[in-house]
């Protein structure tokens, strides 16, 4: 049929938009990802080794250091995931 070359080209041209489009979302939303949870690890880390100088100071006791560890880690825990799920309602 005339129209079958056409709608080939059109169709070959949506896809290849597509797939340029996906693997540009794609490398964005990886970075944006590993950062998050880099940033969650991080954070971890600086606190448990500043915990660790001020309870070796005498400046707070062990259980002042988790309880503080604890609360700051399960908040930017929730901030985190929070940040990650309200992504789904803009796109």
């Amino acid at each position: 049929m005339g129209l079958e070359n056409v709608f080939r080209t059109q169709f070959l041209k949506a896809s290849d938009q597509a797939l340029k489009t996906g693997s540009r979302g794609a490398v964005v939303e990886g970075f944006s990802y590993g950062l998050a949870d880099a940033l969650i690890y991080l954070a971890e880390a600086l606190l448990f080794w500043v915990g660790a100088v001020l309870v070796v100071r005498g400046t707070y006791t062990y259980l002042q250091m988790v309880e503080v560890l604890n609360l700051v880690i399960f908040t930017v825990n929730t901030a985190s995931q929070f940040m990650s799920f309200s992504e789904s309602f803009t796109t």
